[in-house]
């Protein structure tokens, strides 16, 4: 955030506001007051008294005003950001749910992959955009899983002769897995969902 704008912006849309204040501050100090019970209130004035008070009042609205918009913008974007983070873990749930069935049709899996591999560089984007955090180590470490996933859940082998209980098997459009590329998979599933959390913490504490 350009703290320049935001000064332009605060002087043009609170001009009215500090006109005010000014005209108040100015009849407290120059208009002639009456008597209050036994004393008078005295009407002279140092120059210099009076521009420190509308420095400082100025300064206190500004600081308020600017400083704390600034803080609510960042705690925005940090709120959109990890609904964008949340949205990659229920991606990944369902993907995941459907793995473990042992069948699940291939369009499924690979538009599931390339929506979590879309989602998370639209992540990285926005974090680096708004200088949230440097992202691009937890890109790299996620989109190495996302890659070694990929294979396991699309790849298939070369069949062997001997080899009757195949790891995956692609037919109709449609992929079965063996228990235990179920289980290789679910572990990097695990890993990419602790490394997402990671990212969050990390965003959230920034």
């Amino acid at each position: 955030m350009a703290i320049g704008k935001e000064i332009k912006k605060f002087i043009i849309s609170e001009f009215s506001w500090l006109t005010l204040l000014l005209v108040f501050i100015i009849g407290i100090f120059f208009g002639k007051w009456p008597a209050i019970s036994d004393f008078e209130i005295d009407t002279k004035i140092n120059p210099i008294e009076f521009l420190s008070i509308i420095v400082t009042v100025v300064a206190a609205y500004v600081v308020t005003t600017i400083l704390d918009k600034g803080k609510i913008d960042t705690r925005s974007a940090k709120d959109l950001v990890l609904k964008r983070c949340e949205s990659i873990n229920e991606k990944l749930e369902t993907l995941n749910s459907a793995v473990n069935t042992g069948s699940v049709e291939i369009q499924k899996i690979t538009s599931g992959l390339k929506g979590v591999s879309s989602t998370l560089n639209t992540i990285i984007r926005s974090c680096n955009k708004i200088n949230l955090i440097n992202a691009n180590q937890h890109k790299m470490k996620i989109m190495d899983d996302l890659g070694k996933l990929r294979v396991l859940l699309t790849s298939t082998p070369i069949i062997r002769m001997a080899q009757s209980n195949p790891p995956i098997v692609i037919s109709n459009s449609v992929v079965s897995y063996s228990s235990t590329r179920i289980n290789e998979s679910e572990i990097v599933f695990s890993r990419i969902k602790d490394s997402l959390l990671d990212l969050e913490l990390d965003i959230t504490t920034s």
